[in-house]
């Protein structure tokens, strides 16, 4: 073992990067000690990345990142792709580089003088003027949004779709099978589900196609000269001219939409109008869809609104999320006194307010028993801003950031990642905290519960840990 320290220590004055995080020579302890881990990647000799921008995928099957030459990334020796230790480039541009899934396919974006160029797998196509991906949510499926030629066409499936001078509003369900997306052709416009054009309209979809996570229910607002409609699962309803962004139910039961006159906005609700208001937002139904909760604003104060009662009163809210089961709520809104997580009605705060765009959303477990959220706290001027993740109302240890709150499938165990930016990452289990390395990139509980994989990025080494949350 001594003979193992001293390398470490000579290896960690040749090369910064390695080990920086944790203590040089100091053995594993606690979390890591129980683990299994093996290096499942390494950053070239040669090329720099922040140690930050290494994706890992699920279970560490794979490795995914952009790089640069040189020990600090000089801008001038281009751009390469690296897929589980594969180089390619330089390109003049880099985009998307990742895999799908558990690393079906590679997908890639990247730029040369003759433009923008994508790839799934060993299939091809560019050049264009600009690309896009977009992912389903389970990440098993990608559709590129491209142009070339001053028009937009989509790439699903590997089939490059029919052009069109415009795309808009591309809405994909969670398994990628089904994508939508409006389409201007001409001084024409219609929906276009999975290839097939729907009814033409002059205007359809106003940027805006709602598609049900199944991919079996459709809604978006139409005209046609003087006549407004709400096209829905194919079927036209009239609707005011002002009518905009249609919400529907997971089951397309249900239908949220709102017209706006002038600055008066209406939301209309199951066909039902409700009160007026200068704004409309936050859209959230339950996952069982009986439930439904939107943000009404009016003179400057927003009304957080659950099952058509005004629940809170505050400046704005951040985000809403209903847990699991539809039983219970939580939201993270502002006042003048700071930000407030409220959970049920109860409200815990105040912290101070971060970034709204950079914040998570309060998390519940499966079950719906227990809820989770981040939060910054702060205790007077002269205090540092400290993050904390907050578990069924009790604190956890201080970070400089917190992030990738998550629990195990069966709801009995919490991790998180807590970053001291001077430090690196810690994995945070259960409410022990351990320095594993430069960053955590990736947290994943075994769907029994019964162990943690955690990928982490030491120097220019990527591991995968397996963790048991057994102590």
């Amino acid at each position: 073992m001594r003979r193992v320290k001293f390398v470490l220590a000579i290896a960690a004055v040749l090369n910064p990067w390695i080990l920086q995080g944790r203590c040089v020579g100091e053995e594993p302890s606690g979390l890591e000690a129980r683990a299994a881990s093996k290096v499942i990647g390494t950053v070239p000799d040669g090329l720099n990345v922040p140690p930050f921008l290494i994706r890992i995928g699920p279970e560490g099957r794979w490795t995914a990142f952009g790089a640069r030459k040189g020990e600090k990334g000089d801008a001038g020796g281009g751009l390469y792709s690296v897929l589980n230790g594969e180089v390619t480039g330089p390109w003049q541009s880099l985009g998307t580089t990742t895999f799908l899934g558990g690393g079906e396919a590679a997908v890639r974006e990247w730029g040369t003088e003759q433009g923008t160029f994508v790839s799934v797998g060993k299939k091809e196509w560019g050049p264009f003027n600009r690309a896009r991906a977009l992912f389903s949510r389970d990440r098993g499926r990608v559709v590129f949004l491209v142009q070339a030629d001053g028009k937009d066409r989509l790439i699903r499936d590997g089939d490059l779709e029919e052009a069109y001078d415009d795309i808009d509003g591309v809405a994909i369900s969670d398994d990628g099978l089904t994508v939508a997306h409006a389409a201007e052709s001409g001084h024409e416009e219609c929906v276009v589900v999975n290839g097939a054009k729907g009814e033409t309209f002059d205007h359809a979809g106003h940027k805006w196609v709602w598609l049900t996570p199944d991919g079996k229910h459709l809604a978006y607002i139409a005209s046609r000269g003087d006549a407004t409609f709400l096209v829905r699962d194919g079927e036209k309803t009239p609707v005011p001219a002002g009518a905009r962004s249609p919400v529907l139910s997971p089951d397309g039961s249900r239908c949220v939409y709102w017209t706006r006159d002038g600055e008066t906005w209406t939301p209309v609700i199951d066909s039902k109008s409700r009160p007026e208001c200068d704004r409309v937002g936050l859209v959230r139904f339950s996952p069982d869809s009986a439930r439904l909760a939107y943000v009404s604003s009016r003179s400057g104060k927003a009304t957080l609104v659950v099952d058509d009662r005004p629940a809170v009163e505050c400046t704005s809210v951040h985000s809403f999320v209903f847990s699991p089961d539809g039983k219970r709520y939580a939201a993270r809104i502002q006042r003048d006194a700071g930000e407030f997580v409220v959970v049920d009605g109860r409200e815990h705060g105040p912290y101070a307010m971060g970034d709204p765009h950079e914040l998570e959303e309060p998390l519940f477990s499966p079950d719906g028993a227990q809820v989770a959220w981040a939060a910054l706290r702060w205790e007077g001027p002269n205090s540092p801003h400290r993050w904390v993740a907050c578990l069924d109302e009790v604190d956890g240890p201080e970070f400089d950031l917190v992030t990738g709150l998550t629990f195990s499938p069966d709801g009995k165990h919490f991790a998180y990642t807590g970053r001291n930016f001077d430090r690196g990452d810690s994995l945070v289990l259960d409410g022990q905290a351990e320095r594993l390395g430069d960053t955590i990139q990736r947290i994943d509980f075994a769907s029994s519960g019964l162990s943690v994989g955690v990928g982490v990025v030491r120097g220019r080494e990527i591991l995968w840990l397996d963790i048991p949350t057994a102590k």
